[in-house]
């Protein structure tokens, strides 16, 4: 920050202030937690050697790819972490800031609770009141330590449901085998006649200070082909909230919602030529507590969504297939 504003003062450039001291904040406060989280470890080890090697390891499990490679993927198993996208001209860092607040209390009362343990922990070289022996009459302490971790418990509780209300998450494990899953059940349909999707109507409302929106559609369907058709299957987004879906002289046969298909059976067929429509209702919302994908973004300040990917899908989605060979023979499935 400071070579940053030096670099300006060099060349007359007018210098922000507010945003300086938004980056150092943002980038500050996962530094600082960082620190206290090395200071606790090494208050509970036994030696110097042993707490700087554990910091390295919990450090390069948190901070680097590492913890990926080793299936460590869940947010929360990655320590000082948050969502936080880099700051824009547009919005600056309103897309996750919300989200980076909850993260940053979480690791912050995991970072007390080790401070706590720690301080009332380390050895002072008296062998006879090392370790868990200095817990004898001292309640305060562990009232302390209770509390810290009754905090830390409810922080990462509140985070993991925040989290999970903003977006679908999956492991790369659980994704690709949700993936199978889907091809598995629903490839029957790859390539089994669909009618096409002819036109489409929308009558979308914005509430920007929500952070969410809402989409009433109107789908025409075509059969295109030179037969009758006598089934339909919709596919939904896991993050789009779909109500009220109707189709035109169909029956709705059942729905998949682990994998959000929609199952019609067209009473009577679907004639060539004919057209039919199909209505529903489709809710998006952000909390900035998830990943913010490039093509849907919901903030006070800005919003914009790519529809395609979140509005629903006529037939079976071949995208979904996992493209990888070498996972697809894991898992049991043909080689593409």
């Amino acid at each position: 920050v400071v070579l940053a504003v030096l670099a300006q003062l060099v060349h007359a450039s007018p210098i922000d202030a507010s945003l300086y001291l938004s980056y150092f904040y943002y980038a500050g406060v996962p530094l600082a937690l960082v620190a206290t989280l090395c200071l606790g470890i090494h208050c509970l080890s036994p030696n110097r050697t042993a707490g700087i090697a554990i910091c390295i390891a919990v450090l390069a499990i948190a901070l680097t790819p590492l913890g990926n490679k080793l299936g460590l993927e869940h947010p929360l198993l990655h320590f000082a972490q948050s969502p936080l996208r880099p700051w824009s001209g547009l919005i600056g860092y309103s897309a996750t800031s919300s989200g980076f607040h909850g993260f940053m209390l979480f690791w912050l009362t995991v970072s007390t609770l080790l401070m706590i343990l720690g301080f009332g922990l380390f050895h002072r070289g008296v062998p006879e009141t090392r370790g868990w022996r200095q817990l004898r009459g001292r309640p305060l302490w562990v009232a302390a330590s209770a509390t810290a971790l009754l905090l830390a418990i409810a922080a990462g509780w509140r985070t993991e449901t925040l989290l999970r209300e903003d977006a679908y998450f999956q492991t790369s494990a659980q994704q690709n085998a949700w993936k199978a899953a889907y091809e598995r059940q629903f490839s029957r349909y790859k390539n089994a006649p669909s009618p096409a999707l002819e036109h489409a109507s929308y009558d979308i409302a914005l509430f920007p200070t929500e952070r969410r929106l809402t989409v009433s559609a109107v789908y025409t369907l075509a059969n295109r082909h030179a037969v009758p058709l006598t089934d339909v299957l919709v596919s939904t987004h896991m993050d789009s909230q779909i109500d009220g879906m109707e189709l035109e002289g169909a029956h709705l046969d059942g729905v998949d919602q682990g994998f959000g298909q929609y199952r019609f059976t067209l009473q009577p067929a679907m004639h060539p030529g004919e057209t039919r429509q199909l209505t529903f209702q489709a809710a998006l919302s952000q909390n900035g507590y998830g990943q913010v994908r490039s093509h849907l973004l919901l903030a006070p300040g800005f919003s914009y969504m790519r529809a395609i990917p979140y509005l629903p899908a006529i037939g079976y989605v071949e995208p979904y297939e996992i493209t990888d060979n070498a996972v697809r023979r894991s898992l049991g499935l043909p080689e593409r």
